[in-house]
């Protein structure tokens, strides 16, 4: 009867093979910044079902270097005073344009798995139901505090790829944004 691999062979066979995997995964959408700010590891609230219109990322004020010989990286100044020297997370509820920032450290997956365990919103994940700006709000304010809370007139990368049907009228579409790079 032949013997399972023992863990170390299993290990490495995998350690073998992850590279190919990883080098043809496709990039990540929505890596790269706008409107001055850094936005990288897309999710949202609801990964089982994307019904709640609502995109959970990591948002930070770019990065660039210096003019000195060493070339040191420092954070440029955010769109808003709010948000100057900004590392976080940011929760953007699509169907009205608002979003709220989070200084947290914790990983935009992690946030997104957090305020949708919460009692206001864990009923509507569940259900598969868009989630409402006041109820995100509460969940928000409930596990993190007082984020920081913008409007924005553009719409997002993350609203526009995952829920594109929900862009407020008034907000300009992602396509016609001049100030990003993705």
């Amino acid at each position: 009867m032949r013997q399972p691999p023992r863990l170390p062979v299993l290990a490495a066979a995998l350690g073998l093979a992850a590279p190919a995997v990883f080098a043809m995964a496709p990039p990540l959408p929505c890596e790269g910044t706008e409107g001055g700010m850094t936005t990288h590891a897309l999710t949202v609230l609801d990964p089982d079902t994307a019904r709640s219109g609502v995109t959970v990322e990591r948002y930070q004020v770019d990065m660039r270097p210096d003019a000195s010989p060493q070339g040191v990286y420092r954070p440029v100044p955010a769109p808003v005073p709010a948000l100057d020297g900004f590392f976080g997370v940011r929760v953007v509820h699509c169907a009205s344009g608002t979003f709220l920032a989070i200084d947290t450290d914790q990983a935009s997956v992690t946030v997104a798995a957090v305020l949708a365990s919460t009692e206001h919103l864990r009923p509507l994940v569940q259900a598969g139901r868009r989630v409402g700006l006041s109820d995100l709000e509460a969940a928000v304010g409930a596990v993190y505090g007082r984020p920081i809370r913008l409007r924005d007139t553009e719409e997002t990368c993350g609203c526009s790829t995952i829920f594109p049907d929900l862009r407020p009228p008034a907000n300009r579409p992602f396509g016609e944004r001049t100030d990003t790079k993705h």
